[in-house]
């Protein structure tokens, strides 16, 4: 159960967070109601972190390097652009699916370019799959 603990974390996030992504009032500025999010989200992690098993605060803090703030451009992004999805009009029962398969399909190269992990014929029938299933879901 370790092993599917975290996913089914991912899987919960998500979904919720698709669905509070849509809710967000259209004439609502996208990055300025990403920001209220990201002060919600920073004071639940500290809670959290504070809470856990951890060394002091000054020990995890020099633990961080470079791959933090990667991540919080990264994530603006990811939040950023799904908000800026929903607001053009994309369902959200498409949005989601679609950058989801695009983004399978290009960790599938970067996984074989940058961490030496092999492209199978597995990988490659899902990259299809993939393909295949955003055209499906676009076609009106």
């Amino acid at each position: 159960m370790a092993y599917y603990y975290p996913l089914l974390i991912v899987i919960l996030g998500n979904t919720l967070y698709q669905i509070f992504a849509k809710s967000v009032p259209e004439e609502a500025n996208a990055f300025l109601s990403l920001t209220f999010t990201y002060l919600v989200g920073a004071v639940v992690c500290f809670v959290i972190f504070f809470f856990g098993q951890h060394d002091a605060i000054a020990i995890e803090t020099s633990k961080i390097n470079w791959t933090a703030f990667a991540l919080g451009i990264a994530v603006a992004a990811i939040e950023g652009g799904t908000l800026l999805m929903y607001k053009v009009g994309w369902p959200i029962n498409t949005a989601a699916i679609a950058a989801s398969c695009c983004v399978a399909i290009i960790l599938v190269f970067v996984g074989a370019l940058l961490f030496s992990e092999a492209i199978t014929w597995n990988k490659v029938a899902g990259i299809a799959v993939c393909i295949a299933g955003v055209v499906l879901l676009n076609l009106k």
